[in-house]
């Protein structure tokens, strides 16, 4: 490997370690309103629906390279059951290789509108994460 060959964001990304994160630039608000779901192991969800919404997402996600879902359910059937699914389909890594390398965060709201004097500041703030998730490449954003 030459010298120039080095500094590609492929071979940041097997690394790791903090290089990993720093390969598609830093994110200070993302990370200051949201949580790391990447190694959380969610609980063990045996419903069938709750399974195929789950692959579902991570086959709309593998598909392009700024996919976006959206999940509309019933009340009785939980979103957090799914993406605890997904974390778990994630944490194993039995989901295609496009996301295998990216990280999975979950906006905290209560943090961001705690956190908010005037709702100018919530707005700016929230386009602010959405372009750093959006501009980092490597995000999953759970809200």
């Amino acid at each position: 490997m030459n010298n120039e060959d080095f500094w590609l964001i492929k071979h940041f990304l097997k690394l790791k370690t903090v290089a990993s994160d720093w390969a598609y630039g830093l994110v200070p608000t993302l990370n200051k309103y949201s949580a790391n779901l990447s190694n959380r192991i969610g609980m063990v969800v045996d419903v069938p629906f709750v399974k195929k919404a789950s692959s579902q997402i991570s086959i709309a996600l593998s598909k392009h390279e700024r996919a976006n879902a959206l999940l509309i359910t019933d009340l009785d059937i939980g979103l957090d059951m799914i993406m605890d699914s997904f974390l778990n389909r994630f944490a194993s890594k039995t989901v295609s290789k496009k996301i295998r390398n990216k990280k999975v965060v979950a906006l905290d709201f209560n943090l961001l509108i705690s956190a908010a004097k005037e709702k100018t500041f919530f707005e700016e703030t929230l386009l602010k994460i959405l372009s750093e998730a959006s501009s980092a490449g490597n995000t999953i954003l759970y809200i």
